[in-house]
């Protein structure tokens, strides 16, 4: 399983006391607040970071380096920087509600998204080919599920079943 590049996140060596020291985390509404007067544009109480146009996620700058908030989240809310990458549950990368981050490998955060944009069948894992549609499981790289169905709506039942047996909560149907 490849671990996140914790050097990533160690930049600046930011500490679980320093975020604890410098903003409050709202794990209802996701939201972070500065504690403290920051600068002339930061002030106590107000939002922390931005939204990217770019990915859609949060960013936060903290002593002049920029962190995806949802793994400051983490580290505040548990202590310890994330090992793997942080999963949005709900597919959002805006939405940094408590209960709708879970650390995952690369592998299981690839696993909880839709069908790419170029989808020719609109059923992610399923494509068509020579009179058939394809069903695809990959997991950590490896196909481990491939067959072939005549019918879009066979090939998507069968996507479905395989990506229960493979992903497990980690699968996504949409």
């Amino acid at each position: 399983m490849m671990m996140w590049n914790l050097a990533k996140d160690n930049k600046g060596s930011l500490t679980y006391e320093r975020v604890r020291e410098l903003f409050n985390y709202d794990e209802i509404s996701g939201n972070a607040y500065w504690k403290i007067d920051r600068s002339t544009r930061r002030k106590a109480g107000q939002l922390v970071g931005w939204l990217s146009k770019e990915d859609g996620r949060r960013y936060v700058e903290i002593d002049s380096y920029n962190y995806r908030l949802h793994r400051i989240i983490w580290l505040w809310k548990t202590g310890s920087w994330p090992m793997y990458e942080i999963d949005h549950i709900d597919k959002n990368p805006a939405n940094n509600v408590w209960s709708n981050l879970r650390e995952a490998d690369h592998s299981q955060n690839n696993c909880n998204c839709g069908p790419q944009s170029n989808s020719t069948t609109g059923v992610r894992g399923v494509t068509y080919s020579r009179g058939y549609y394809r069903v695809r499981i990959n997991k950590n790289g490896i196909t481990v599920y491939e067959k072939r169905f005549k019918t879009l709506e066979e090939a998507a039942a069968a996507r479905k079943e395989a990506a229960i047996k493979y992903h497990g909560e980690f699968a996504r149907f949409d």
